[in-house]
């Protein structure tokens, strides 16, 4: 293997010089959603005291991922992956170290990789909170520790990662690997060691022996509690993360450290998003709507042949991968909500629900819509679809007419979801036909809309599930607002006509700053007109040409098409 010297010059260049120049942190250097949780941080962070050199140029060196050096199609100078510079993973790392108690250390493991069986392994996903913090998208490192070195709210850290070194007989099956150089180079670990050091160096820094421990032992240690990841290469032992550092911090049993969850804190940091990570979601939303819209300009005959030519269109748009596992649910499948299994022939006559994103650089955008698989929605179809996208027009301007500051007139996910259902309720009873005769707001809660009107998005569909459906909205914060409709067979309160019908229509918005929201997945159509003028096109194609899956791609990947205004 090639040993980084000078050859790494041009990342050091353009991604530490500015994270580690001699002056002071401020407002200008912080992301502004990092800005709000600290608002002390600008005035109270004193110039880093970890030195670096300008020793390093990486463009004739292979890593585990792609850099700025090997893919400039992907990734700008300066940043460690798409949109997101070596600078905001530093301001990350700062900003979680600031929430930290003194003289205490965050232990985030990363992702193991997943067997299916025998060495057939899953497709590989990064721990959120591990990739949040350091832009490692590799499956083998270990994890990741951040030393709290000043007092409460200084920001002032240490960052090790333990990861594989690199290894030519084990790169000639798994391609490229980045070592611990890198780690060090590239991704700004003040320490990186191998993977087989952890157990060794984790003891030695409980006990207050890595330099920045003042007056012996960690008092306070954080941790992802991840207990069926297991640590890679160490011993032989195959001891899961959380069971060595339990082993470990145990090593002085008459006075332990304290365990506690890290999880709140980084997902109190993930919950509003900053510039370059709306941007990803922004694309991830525009690949997907686009698709949309070229799948409603088609015909259809499975559910299979659908779903295929979502995980196609995505990646020819430049997604990544599929957001997560599709609903692609025609006719009555649609009132299973996680219908997933995607293994029916459709039938003329019914419409057909999709809740399907696309991920690009680790983001993802969420998405749904309901639409007919004949040429256009009979009455009944039109008169629910109608109902569920006027609910969800409401609650999107609801959003948009939040108030700047919060206070009066601020709003929550609950507050959403209350409000959802009220709407839903009186839109369901002013349908002239067909009539429920008995609805009531307990029926739609129970039985027509019984999942949540929305959830946080970013680097997981459920974004940062510890941060509470109660807390107050605002800016930098991306939800995905989905009210639905659900009407059983056999179900004696509702309208027999509409048994079997389920819709949806789901967007993903990001509050913005000053007020007001920015749709991520806005070239969707969902108006009826405009969903109805693709489906016409699909029929007035003819042969093989208007039959998804067969003939090619009708129409471009990047084609734009009308859609209603919210």
């Amino acid at each position: 293997m090639r040993r980084p010297t000078a050859a790494l010059n041009c990342l050091r260049g353009l991604r530490l010089r500015a994270l580690r120049s001699s002056a002071p942190a401020t407002a200008a250097t912080i992301p502004r959603p990092l800005q709000t949780l600290l608002p002390n941080i600008t005035s109270s962070l004193r110039p880093s005291a970890r030195p670096y050199s300008d020793a390093v140029h990486a463009s004739d060196l292979r890593f585990g991922q792609p850099v700025h050096e090997t893919h400039p199609h992907l990734i700008a100078p300066g940043d460690l992956t798409p949109n997101i510079s070596a600078v905001e993973y530093h301001d990350r790392r700062t900003a979680l170290t600031a929430l930290l108690p003194q003289n205490s250390i965050a232990i985030f493991p990363s992702a193991a990789l997943q067997y299916r069986s025998g060495p057939v392994f899953h497709e590989f996903h990064q721990d959120p909170d591990f990739l949040y913090l350091t832009g490692w998208l590799e499956p083998s490192a270990a994890c990741g520790i951040i030393e709290s070195l000043g007092p409460v709210g200084d920001g002032e850290y240490r960052f090790w990662m333990f990861v594989p070194e690199k290894d030519q007989k084990r790169e000639q099956w798994d391609g490229p690997s980045s070592g611990t150089i890198a780690a060090r180079d590239v991704w700004n670990a003040d320490e990186a060691r191998d993977v087989g050091q952890l157990e060794k160096v984790l003891k030695e820094l409980l006990s207050g022996g890595g330099g920045g421990a003042e007056g012996g032992r960690r008092r306070e240690v954080y941790l992802t509690h991840t207990p069926t990841m297991t640590a890679p290469s160490i011993s032989s032992s195959q001891l899961t993360i959380a069971q060595i550092v339990s082993k470990t911090v145990h090593y002085h049993p008459a006075a332990p450290p304290m365990i506690h969850p890290l999880t709140p804190l980084t997902h109190s940091l993930r919950l509003r998003k900053s510039e370059g990570e709306v941007k990803n979601m922004r694309i991830a939303g525009k690949i997907a709507g686009r698709v949309y819209n070229q799948m409603m300009a088609r015909k259809w005959r499975s559910e299979k042949e659908l779903w295929a030519f979502l995980d196609y269109g995505f990646k020819m748009g430049g997604a990544d991968r599929e957001a997560y596992l599709p609903v692609v649910a025609g006719g009555a499948n649609a009132c299973h909500l996680h219908w997933t299994r995607n293994n029916e022939l459709f039938r003329e006559n019914e419409m057909v629900l999709i809740d399907a994103g696309a991920q690009y650089s680790n983001y993802i955008t969420d998405i749904s819509r309901t639409f007919p698989l004949a040429k256009s929605y009979t009455p009944l179809q039109a008169s629910l679809y109608q109902a569920v996208l006027t609910v969800q027009k409401h609650l999107l301007a609801h959003l948009s007419n939040l108030p700047p500051g919060g206070g009066a007139g601020a709003t929550s996910l609950n507050t959403l979801h209350a409000l959802s259902k009220h709407l839903l309720t009186a839109e369901l009873r002013q349908l002239a036909t067909p009539r429920f005769p008995n609805l009531t707001e307990s029926l739609v809660d129970s039985t027509l809309y019984p999942h949540f009107v929305g959830h946080y998005i970013g680097l997981d569909v459920h974004d940062c599930k510890t941060v509470r459906n109660s807390i107050e909205l605002g800016p930098g914060m991306c939800i995905a607002v989905e009210p639905g409709l659900y009407v059983p067979y056999g179900d004696e309160r509702c309208p027999k006509e509409l048994w079997g019908m389920g819709v949806r229509v789901e967007d993903s918005v990001a509050l913005l700053e000053g007020g007001g929201i920015k749709v991520l997945s806005v070239e969707a159509v969902k108006e009826v007109v405009d969903v109805e003028a693709l489906r016409a096109q699909a029929w007035d194609l003819e042969g093989e040409e208007a039959e998804g899956g067969r003939g090619g791609l009708r129409y471009p990947v990047g084609a734009v098409w009308p859609q209603g205004q919210v």
